[in-house]
């Protein structure tokens, strides 16, 4: 008589959790790249970052185990094994590379400030869709970068479409960062003002996201200090 085999409830946990540490490794590491390079300091809640880590975090991290928790059979012959392993790891690369890409193309590229006092972080897949501003975000004679992201500042004399850096746009910015004073409630303006008492004179700017929207303030050297009132966007 054939002996029954038992349910390899433990060698399918020791697969899996081998899966699992190598997939919180290669997810540190895109973690890191998230953080740090695509969706820098205020731009990671403004713009999508935690929405992409938590793309990322589904694609690597539960994906790959899991397949490997419902296929691993350790009774199947060695090439059945082998044959799984490349097929769970094919499904995972390639959700990993659709994600990569995807974190990618919604990471803020370029903001632009408007003189009437509101600036916009707008995502690579946008900036790349438009001409007008494709070659900004690399040109150092019209952008300048705030915590790591290109900024120019928007305006129209004599009804052209100008783009300037923050610096040498000094009258906009003056116009735009008291727009943004005027609009801002009593307890924001409160915290404006402790910063301020701190750092002496500082720029204030609405800046909305794909997410949501927020005061952001800068020193006069457009160094980021904080953010004031983050709402989600559209409130």
């Amino acid at each position: 008589m054939m002996e029954k085999k038992r349910f390899p409830l433990r060698a399918k946990c020791r697969a899996t959790f081998l899966h699992l540490a190598l997939s919180l490794l290669v997810f540190a590491g895109v973690a890191v790249w998230l953080v740090v390079g695509l969706y820098p300091s205020f731009y990671f809640n403004m713009s999508g970052g935690v929405q992409g880590l938590m793309l990322m975090f589904g694609v690597d991290v539960v994906l790959g185990p899991l397949l490997t928790f419902l296929v691993f059979n350790p009774h199947k012959r060695l090439r059945e094994i082998v044959s799984d392993c490349l097929i769970i790891g094919a499904v995972q690369a390639g959700a990993l590379v659709y994600g990569l890409y995807t974190v990618y193309q919604e990471h803020p590229k370029l903001t632009v400030l408007y003189e009437y006092g509101t600036a916009t972080a707008l995502t690579h897949r946008e900036v790349s869709a438009e001409p007008e501003w494709a070659a900004l975000p690399d040109s150092a004679a019209h952008s300048s970068r705030v915590a790591g992201v290109a900024w120019t500042v928007f305006s129209q004399p004599h009804g052209k479409n100008t783009y300037q850096p923050p610096a040498k746009a000094a009258a906009v910015l003056a116009k735009a960062d008291a727009a943004a004073r005027r609009a801002m409630s009593p307890e924001e303006q409160a915290q404006l003002a402790q910063w301020e008492q701190s750092h002496g004179q500082v720029y204030v700017f609405a800046v909305i996201g794909k997410y949501t929207g927020a005061y952001v303030v800068l020193d006069r050297r457009f160094h980021y200090l904080t953010k004031i009132g983050e709402k989600e966007a559209g409130l």
